[in-house]
């Protein structure tokens, strides 16, 4: 205990020491006094009641602060006397001040850079005169039944803030060249003449302010215009003789897009009732533009004249809306802009060797390429990122950037590698997010199929007069067809069709992995690919058209056609019609009397009549 206690007495001393070493001592008073030493501070130690000073506190020295800690200054009420006077003074400082029945209660005259700070100014005349002084804050202050509460005269680039003051005859005066002031966030209430006068004076600035009054709220005579921002007040108690007054309102403007998210770098043009343009801004990340300060109206000495309403049009490249405001008071406008484009995103894959495919055996790079294009330009696009997930669902590529190979027609192709794992198996899905330059995002996905054994089939016809139907694609023609693989139908089955004669292959719903489309010269292919497991393929020759499929593929799907009384589509078809298998496997026992093996097999199929009530179709290799 004893060293704890002797080191907090240490530190308490140096503390003491530093602190006389970086302030100079106040000087107390406790009358009404001459203050003239420069760089002085007087504080006031008790109260000062029915002084019958001429002049109470005099200044007589720059950079002198009055301290009252809270005491009153209290005269006689009798004419030409001060409270607290300084003439050709700088950086006077009078704070915390309660100051009575003075003619003048504060009173500066050709003093610059001098603040009155908190003070309480009651029964005063003036509560606080400047005279031909620049650059003075008067902040804080409450006045209370005086004459005028703050008057300037040949005074300017004085600053008048957070001073509330009622129950006087004038309010704030501006005489003869009191120029460039700005007055902010002040009450003004309940005066017997005007909140605001202001007489032969210029360029003065009110906003932020609130004017309660049965009187006049603003006197202007032979003064150029004065703007009041935000100023609650009385539109009818305005008076003026010269010049204009100019009611003004904040504007804050905020774009956004249909999803309620900020558009950056939006164009918004401001146009007042005569179409003239009053603001063109650009919205910052938030969506905002910078806050304006927008006209209500104005008023000179033939009448008022108002510049409502205002249009306010906000555009983002090729998009654009309209609103109208009436600024009234301030006002927050948002504007939407909906249907702004994304980018466009298509993706494929492919093998190593650049072939289009969605079905892989594990251990195989995977070519993901996504073409990206934007409707405003290439210049646009930020960046596409890929994300891929295993059959289990967990992550195995996490937005990777894709590289950028090229350019395309508005947009780019990307591209993506991956090398599957070795026991990778089922459907993968792959998602590619394309981002603008604005945060816009564009996307894409599709499944690819990873089996280590797959059953392929593929029909093999020559009439160039079929249409062939791909589920959810639509018909081609022989001439519109392309080698093309469909990952992820809305059905698993295909069908070409002509001159009613109907030829289809159709998936069980068991295996499933893909339908695709090939096209030579003279001949096009059809084809299925499945999981070899548990696959079951119908292979469909009979009357009418891909319909004939559509109508029966639910039943398929649940698995129910074969429990149907007659699951038939076929009839007698009067040719033979050539049939490729390629398999993966071993080999195939049909009926147990034809086994196909590895490799490519050419089979045909052949109506050889009736067994019973059923076709008799001879399958046997060609």
């Amino acid at each position: 205990m004893l060293r704890v206690s002797k080191f907090l007495v240490l530190v308490i001393f140096a503390a003491v020491l530093f602190g006389s070493a970086q302030n100079v001592s106040a000087i107390d008073i406790d009358n009404c006094s001459l203050l003239d030493t420069a760089g002085e501070t007087y504080v006031l130690t008790q109260n000062i009641v029915n002084s019958s000073n001429t002049t109470c506190m005099n200044v007589t020295a720059d950079n002198v602060t009055l301290d009252c800690n809270g005491n009153i200054i209290d005269g006689v009420y009798s004419s030409s006397t001060y409270g607290v006077y300084a003439f050709g003074r700088n950086n006077v400082t009078v704070k915390n001040c309660n100051i009575t029945d003075w003619w003048y209660g504060v009173y500066l005259s050709s003093s610059f850079n001098s603040m009155i700070f908190n003070n309480n100014l009651t029964h005063n005349y003036h509560g606080i005169e400047i005279i031909d002084s620049w650059q003075n804050n008067i902040s804080k202050n409450f006045e209370e039944s005086v004459n005028n509460d703050i008057y300037l005269s040949n005074s300017s680039y004085n600053s008048i803030g957070h001073n509330s003051m009622w129950n006087s005859d004038i309010g704030i005066s501006f005489y003869s060249a009191s120029d460039n002031n700005t007055v902010f966030r002040n009450v003004l209430e309940s005066f017997n003449n005007y909140a605001i006068y202001i007489f032969q004076s210029y360029d003065n600035f009110f906003r932020d302010s609130n004017i309660t009054s049965t009187s006049d709220h603003i006197y202007h005579f032979a003064s150029s215009d004065t703007v009041f921002l935000n100023v609650s007040l009385d539109k009818s108690k305005i008076t003026t003789d010269a010049g204009a007054v100019y009611i003004k309102w904040y504007l804050d403007v905020r774009v956004l897009d249909e999803d309620d998210s900020p558009l950056d770098q939006a164009n918004v043009t401001g146009k007042d009732k005569n179409n003239v343009t009053v603001f063109f801004e650009t919205t910052d990340a938030s969506g905002y533009i910078e806050r304006q300060n927008i006209t209500e109206f104005h008023q000179n000495f033939t009448g008022q004249f108002s510049h409502n309403n205002y249009s306010i049009n906000a555009t983002f490249l090729s998009v654009s809306n309209q609103t109208s405001v009436n600024m009234t008071g301030n006002k927050i406008v948002t504007i939407y802009l909906t249907g702004i484009p994304l980018p466009s995103v298509q993706i494929k894959t492919y093998t190593f060797g650049l072939v289009e495919k969605y079905v892989f055996r594990p251990g195989n790079l995977v070519r993901i390429r996504a073409w990206v294009t934007y409707a405003d330009g290439r210049e646009y696009l930020s960046n596409s990122t890929v994300l891929m997930k295993n059959n289990l669902g967990s992550t195995v590529v996490n937005n990777e950037l894709m590289t950028n190979i090229s350019e395309i027609t508005n947009g780019y192709l990307y591209e993506y590698n991956y090398t599957l794992p070795s026991n990778a198996e089922g459907l993968w899905p792959i998602n590619v997010t394309a981002t603008d330059s604005f945060d816009g995002k564009g996307y894409d996905s599709l499944k690819i199929a990873i089996i280590q054994i797959t059953l392929q089939i593929k029909l093999v016809l020559n009439s160039t007069s079929d249409r062939i139907y791909i589920p959810g694609t639509g018909e081609r023609t022989f001439s519109g067809l392309t080698t093309t693989e469909y990952p992820i139908p809305d059905h698993y089955y295909i069908a070409s069709y002509s001159n009613d004669v109907l030829k289809s292959i159709v998936f069980s719903y068991m295996s499933p992995l893909s339908i695709f489309t090939e096209k030579g010269s003279g001949i096009y292919g059809i084809g299925t690919d499945q999981r070899f497991s548990n696959s079951m393929v119908f292979l469909v020759f009979s009357r009418g058209n891909w319909r004939n499929v559509n109508n029966r593929i639910i039943s398929i799907e649940r698995g129910e056609f074969l429990s149907n009384p007659e699951p038939s589509f076929s009839y007698g078809l009067g040719k033979v019609y050539p049939l490729k298998i390629v398999l993966d496997y071993e080999n195939i026992d049909l009926n147990r009397t034809l086994k196909i093996g590895r490799g490519l097999n050419r089979l045909v199929i052949e109506k050889k009549g009736m067994l019973g009530d059923k076709i008799n179709l001879d399958i046997k290799r060609s």
